[in-house]
């Protein structure tokens, strides 16, 4: 992969797919055209929008590329905005999302000393109509980290930049084997990567980036900027809301198995990706248990390993539990009086 001579003067394409997202492009689009980097093309992907999504953009058609195209979803938008895109480096943005003004300069001040890397991440806030929710927010919604794994071990080199901005890289390969934690709207990398390993799945829908990321982690090392420098929108009607669960779940085992069929693994890695598979049955059972009780009890039965396990075992409880139980049992823990207080 060839290094950037002049790193002050890589173009960087910035990617934002937009389905019906009139709400929220134009604060998407002036972020980017913010940025203190001096080389940014935004690139917005009309993914088939029925709304004023396009309408709204009118003022700054002078200053973006636009491309419109039928409705594909997400990976389906990213793929055409990633084959236009004249950068020598491609970020994405979601068009809900915001960049703080410096994102890509911080990103790229990595680069600068440490020109192996093929992309580079970061933390993100997270934020929604109420205001501002979290002012990091990798450590609280990448599950991963809630486990047997740390940020620090999943990039096991540190150092700190002329900046003052704490970085961390290394081969996350492993470490992302066993779940995701490189935000997607934060991702920066080399055209050439793209080039050199292709387009998104369209078939994997949420599981998409994931799959990309693993797929970019095999071959390249990854670097990552410990600050918040992506604003993240939570909303009921994004991809990753609770109402999308058992969609999800679906999604992530396909790529699981797509990794355990099409991955060159080693034992040790295949069984990380087996456990993950029963984890991910079990989370979806617990996730039904008490609505969906047979939907429940089919996703244990489907992988017999996460029903013979205490994880397991304890879903079937919450399955065999009359809802009214549960009812009153979160009422008494509610009540209950608080000591110290």
């Amino acid at each position: 992969m060839e290094v950037d001579k002049d790193m002050h003067h890589a173009r960087i394409s910035v990617i934002i797919p937009a389905y019906n997202a009139a709400a929220t492009i134009v604060e998407a689009v002036q972020s980017v055209l913010a940025q203190t980097w001096p080389g940014v093309e935004c690139i917005v992907i009309n993914d088939g929008s029925t709304d004023d999504t396009m309408v709204v953009l009118a003022p700054w058609r002078d200053r973006i590329t636009c491309i419109e195209k039928a409705n594909g979803g997400f990976a389906s938008a990213r793929n055409a905005g990633m084959k236009a895109a004249s950068g020598e480096w491609i970020a994405w943005l979601d068009a809900d999302d915001v960049f703080e003004p410096d994102k890509l300069a911080r990103q790229m001040a990595l680069v600068a000393v440490r020109p192996e890397l093929a992309l580079v991440c970061s933390d993100f806030s997270m934020f929604d109509e109420r205001g501002e929710l979290a002012r990091s927010g990798i450590r609280e919604y990448y599950g991963v980290f809630s486990r047997d794994m740390t940020l620090e071990s999943a990039l096991e080199h540190g150092a700190t930049l002329e900046s003052g901005d704490h970085v961390r890289h290394g081969n996350v390969f492993d470490a992302l084997l066993r779940g995701n934690f490189i935000h997607p709207p934060t991702a920066l990398f080399r055209k050439a990567v793209f080039e050199a390993v292709g387009e998104q799945r369209t078939d994997l829908v949420n599981a998409t980036d994931y799959e990309y990321f693993l797929r970019i982690a095999r071959r390249y090392p990854v670097g990552y900027v410990d600050a918040p420098l992506l604003r993240y929108r939570i909303s009921a009607t994004q991809s990753s809301a609770p109402a999308n669960y058992a969609r999800n779940s679906h999604y992530n085992e396909m790529a699981l198995r797509h990794v355990l069929a099409d991955y060159p693994l080693e034992p040790a890695q295949r069984r990380v990706v087996r456990r993950r598979i029963t984890a991910t049955h079990q989370m979806l059972a617990r996730h039904l248990a008490e609505m969906h009780k047979l939907h429940a009890l089919r996703c244990l039965f489907a992988r017999p390993a996460a029903l013979m396990s205490l994880p397991g075992m304890l879903v079937i409880m919450k399955i065999l539990t009359p809802v009214t139980l549960l009812y009153w049992r979160r009422r008494f823990l509610v009540n209950q009086p608080r000591h110290g207080h």
